[in-house]
């Protein structure tokens, strides 16, 4: 999934995926700076400007790897997988999700271990981090233990998101 994300997005051409379940490989865990101990990511697939990802319908499955979701966390902050996240901190713009199912394969995950601060882990689906336009339609949001399935900051611009289920 990376590496047909990298080649389309580079494109700017979208990446079709067949009905079938195509299962995520581990996270990668990186923090993004020593000088604030929650800039980190826990990303699974690195997304990039021009990243569209559609689903030929709902049966088109991303679906987390078994034990996937526990990464390990230190005293000062925690982060559960995400999904689509960028790996740094550079803007991204023009991303568009549409028509797929994300299965967070639940229990079967290590997603709901709690931090030294006593708080459940989350995972999030998609993080927008910073940059502009970014469209989620028409997606399935199946098992996904987590607070925040989409997480948008304030300063990621022009987000659409409609027709999902969650």
């Amino acid at each position: 999934l990376q590496r047909g994300v990298d080649v389309t997005s580079a494109r700017n051409i979208p990446l079709y995926l067949d009905e079938g379940i195509h299962l995520t490989a581990d996270a990668t865990f990186e923090r993004w700076g020593t000088e604030n101990p929650y800039q980190a990511r826990c990303y699974i697939i690195d997304l990039r400007t021009n990243t569209y990802v559609k689903g030929l319908s709902e049966n088109s499955v991303i679906k987390y790897g078994d034990g996937i979701v526990y990464t390990g966390y230190d005293l000062a902050g925690y982060k559960g997988a995400q999904l689509f996240c960028p790996s740094q901190l550079v803007p991204i713009s023009n991303i568009t999700l549409e028509g797929f199912t994300v299965d967070g394969n639940g229990y079967n995950n290590k997603n709901r271990v709690l931090n030294p601060a006593g708080n459940t882990s989350n995972s999030q689906a998609l993080v927008l981090a910073l940059g502009r336009k970014a469209r989620v339609k028409n997606c399935v949001f199946k098992d996904i233990p987590g607070c925040q399935v989409i997480y948008s900051r304030d300063n990621f611009k022009d987000v659409v998101i409609s027709g999902n289920t969650f």
